[in-house]
């Protein structure tokens, strides 16, 4: 993006705004969530982007097939015909996109986003149309197409549009003949599209007749050819002449972006050797741009596809081909572990890296130890932020820690630590003396007795056994009440077990675990819950769902162009809500599993019934993501 000492580009982003014509509620938040500071309109068809467009100046436009009367790509020329300036995205499927192809191709489309749209790939289109959008702005480069007189090209008027969509309805063969013979122009009538806006610095010397030809050269589409007179080499002609150029840096940005692009484009096409071609001279201009990462590791998995079945040595090198790879991407989650960069930034984060070495080799040792690393590391920010008694940071920390797999046991301790972090016990002030533990011990007696082992957190057998190990940890009364409250606690997690109740069952066993139960006893209840939770599980088909969140695709798989499927148990609780989600298999491992468990966790069920009372049942799934 330029930067602020760009006066021309600060210019343009502050007097245009980024307008989107949608209905889909999904697009509109993620829109508003990736691209806070850009002015941000949504309309919700042709008419009023018409009219919006007529009033407010706009730098970049995102157009939704599925909320459009007319062809996108009839509405696409119109409104280049119009606002030469404003760059254009098109969200829809594949079909729309099949349609479209010519103009994407031409440039009068931008770019083309699949639906469902990630997040971060909404973000890194719409960053490059603004960027696209500056630098055609800046250079004048299509300063011929502005209309500043009549002319027989039809603008896009309230007029235009709804006698193109009628001319739709009666005979779709001849839309554009139609189109083309029935709109009056009507610009005279009309205020000017585009406010006028600061002018370019101008540049003198050579360098300025670089920087034009460079300019028309990234217009037409001449990246990296013909020789001497395409973008890449006239930017770099432009950068040593005047390294701190701001045009020449941000143009290079924009061929490497097109070339990564037009990579993608190839390899969904099955055009390997291009997009190979593609990738690697995007890589000379950004050689540390994870999407050259991605797509890189992506071409060399379809080129293994592509290839008859490989001799041995073929195979031995394509295995260490794959391994280094793999072992490229985890270096690089270490490396981001290491920053603490866990999850964030978003397109270079441990987890985002984990994620595409499990892609490659889901069964790797070394790919499934990071993923334990990763979960366990993210409990151990939850149990510092507990410590430190923020609730919101250990909240998110945990429910990451969930996402990304860490085991049942440790999940559910950390779970009871933001309990107590929401109650925190009252802490002696002073050491107890022998009157106060006595009737401590009193009281661990009785709420041992009435079942109340954790909760409330300020009354019960778990916190009176706290102040009686604080006052004397080796004490008698102080020993066989460990032993005690360790045998109730591993007796409720068998009972909760029987009852389908498996979250108060990994909690009981967690809690187990802290106060010193021995790990045999542990892994045997362990071992129950697991046999108890398997049996009672039921398809969930069979529920009744009255509430469905769609999953997000992952922007790793997304990148590489992956599918997969996920399976999954869980609860589904006596008030509806879902709750104890475990991953049970997934392929590739690791890949899908946080956002099918993210998107399962906000459904809503309606309750299950045993006589006549709503309980707990448990349910299977596999949630299945096709690229």
């Amino acid at each position: 993006m330029p930067g602020a000492g760009d006066p021309a580009a600060s210019s343009v982003r502050l007097s245009e705004s980024l307008v989107a014509l949608t209905r889909d509620d999904s697009l509109r938040s993620t829109l508003a969530a990736v691209a806070p500071e850009h002015a941000l309109t949504f309309v919700s068809d042709v008419e009023d982007l018409s009219s919006h467009l007529q009033i407010e100046p706009a730098g970049v436009a995102i157009l939704d097939s599925a909320a459009l009367n007319v062809p996108p790509a009839e509405l696409a020329r119109l409104l280049r015909a119009q606002f030469p300036e404003l760059v254009l995205i098109v969200a829809g499927g594949p079909q729309d996109q099949a349609a479209l192809s010519a103009q994407i191709a031409q440039g009068t489309v931008y770019r083309f986003l699949h639906k469902p749209v990630s997040a971060q790939r909404v973000k890194l289109f719409v960053d490059a149309a603004w960027r696209r959008h500056d630098v055609e702005h800046a250079t004048g480069t299509f300063a011929a197409l502005r209309p500043d007189a009549p002319s027989s090209e039809p603008t896009l008027s309230r007029r235009a549009l709804w006698i193109a969509a009628a001319v739709l309805a009666i005979v779709s063969g001849a839309l554009v003949f139609a189109l083309s013979q029935s709109v009056v122009w009507h610009r005279a009538a009309l205020p000017s599209p585009t406010p006028k806006r600061a002018a370019a610095p101008v540049q003198a010397g050579p360098v300025a007749g670089l920087l034009a030809r460079a300019d028309a050269a990234l217009a037409r589409g001449a990246l990296t050819a013909p020789p001497a007179e395409n973008a890449a080499d006239l930017y770099r002609q432009v950068l040593q002449r005047d390294a701190t150029n701001a045009r020449g840096h941000r143009g290079l940005l924009l061929v490497a972006d097109d070339l990564l692009t037009e990579a993608e484009q190839a390899l969904l096409a099955g055009r390997i050797d291009e997009a190979a071609q593609l990738n690697e001279a995007a890589r000379a201009i950004e050689p540390d741009n994870v999407r050259v990462t991605f797509l890189t590791a992506q071409i060399a998995e379809d080129r293994r596809r592509s290839l008859p079945p490989p001799a041995a040595a073929q195979r031995e090198a394509h295995a260490r081909d794959l391994q280094a790879q793999v072992k490229s991407f985890l270096d690089r989650a270490e490396s981001a572990e290491h920053s603490g960069d866990l999850l964030t930034p978003a397109d270079s984060n441990a987890k985002l890296f984990v994620d595409a070495a499990a892609a490659l080799a889901p069964d790797d040792p070394a790919v499934s130890a990071a993923r334990h690393d990763l979960a366990m590391q993210m409990l151990a920010q939850a149990q510092a932020a507990v410590r430190a008694g923020n609730l919101s940071s250990a909240e998110r920390w945990t429910q990451a820690a969930s996402d990304a797999g860490a085991p049942e046991a440790e999940l559910a301790a950390a779970q009871h630590a933001l309990q107590g972090l929401r109650a925190p016990p009252a802490q002696p002030s002073q050491p107890a003396q022998p009157a106060e533990t006595d009737h401590a011990l009193t009281l661990f007696e009785q709420r041992l007795a009435e079942g109340k082992l954790w909760s409330p957190a300020h009354d019960s057998a778990q916190y009176y056994l706290a102040q009686l190990e604080a006052a004397d940890p080796t004490r008698p009364s102080t020993v066989l009440a460990r032993t005690a409250l360790v045998a109730r606690l591993l007796d409720e997690a068998r009972r909760a077990a029987a009852s389908n109740d498996f979250g108060t069952a990994w909690e009981s066993l967690a809690l187990a675990r802290t106060a010193g139960a021995s790990e045999p006893d542990a892994t045997a209840v362990e071992s129950t819950i697991a046999a108890e939770r398997s049996a009672a599980t039921i398809p969930e088909s069979t529920l009744e769902k009255v509430h469905n969140v769609a999953p997000v695709y992952p922007p790793a798989a997304e990148l590489l162009g992956r599918g997969g499927f996920v399976d999954l148990q869980f609860t589904v609780r006596a008030d509806g809500t879902v709750a104890d989600i475990a991953v049970t298999h997934a392929e590739p491992r690791g890949m899908f599993d946080s956002a099918a468990v993210q998107a399962v966790r906000q459904w809503r069920y309606k309750p299950v019934l045993r006589d006549g009372r709503p309980v707990d049942q448990r349910a299977s799934l596999r949630v299945v993501f096709k690229p």
